[in-house]
């Protein structure tokens, strides 16, 4: 099972965002886990995921505990959004008398929801398929074309949420009509506004553009690796939006 425990261990007047905890609880599911929250009902789990607690300078308030409970493995991640990533492990007490001590994994997720939403999709899920014996635990990747043109990030690789079809180039597209090679392939649609507090673009994404750390922008019908993250089945046709790549 995995724990997904309240962003903060002190009692809070308000609630947390219900439709997040819902989100992350859907995931570890569809994965073939299950869920508990410690906060509602006391459990013994495997594994945990915090969400929230994890962030840049004095608001990373999560990693100084796991520092001091068992051993941060990493911190920090260079990839956009979700560098404040965390992955520790902790020693839990025996499941019975007179067995070994165990040995937790803490997936530490940023608060903000779509960096925790990325950091999901990209090592959560992936450890826990893994965990759980599967074969090829990693997201199928696929080579697709852009629909329109992405700014890219000078620092840091990005993860941007996109819808993909498969087919005729999208409504708008600026490729050359006339190439039939170009027509029937994979295409991609930017979910628009790229900032990490913007739940609303991972609403339709079903796939993780890997976008490469350099300057500059990629142009409509460039090809670019995609990590799928959702069902590719009876997805309607998006028309290209203007997308940026907002910090």
């Amino acid at each position: 099972s995995l724990s997904l425990p309240l962003p903060f261990p002190t009692p809070r007047r308000e609630p947390p965002n219900p439709s997040e905890e819902r989100g992350c609880a859907h995931g570890v599911e569809c994965v073939g886990a299950s869920t508990v929250v410690p906060n509602v009902k006391p459990a013994r789990t495997q594994d945990s995921a915090q969400k929230g607690g994890v962030s840049m300078g004095d608001r990373d308030l999560i990693k100084p505990l796991l520092e001091r409970s068992g051993k941060v493995h990493f911190g920090r991640v260079l990839m956009k959004p979700g560098k404040p990533l965390t992955y520790a492990t902790l020693e839990a007490p025996p499941r019975a008398l007179g067995c070994a001590p165990r040995r937790v994994s803490v997936f530490a997720l940023p608060g903000n929801p779509v960096s925790s939403f990325a950091c999901f999709h990209l090592v959560v899920a992936p450890a826990l398929r893994a965990m759980r014996g599967a074969a090829d635990p990693e997201p199928r990747r696929v080579l697709v074309a852009l629909a329109q043109p992405l700014a890219l990030d000078p620092e840091r690789p990005e993860y941007h949420r996109a819808t993909l079809h498969f087919g005729q180039p999208p409504s708008g597209c600026p490729c050359v009509p006339g190439d039939a090679a170009q027509q029937q392939r994979w295409w991609a649609v930017s979910t628009g506004g790229q900032a990490s507090s913007r739940l609303l673009s991972a609403r339709s994404a079903n796939a993780l553009l890997e976008l490469p750390r350099a300057a500059g922008t990629l142009p409509a019908g460039a090809e670019v690796s995609a990590l799928l993250i959702g069902d590719l089945r009876d997805m309607p046709v998006p028309h290209p939006v203007p997308a940026t790549s907002v910090p």
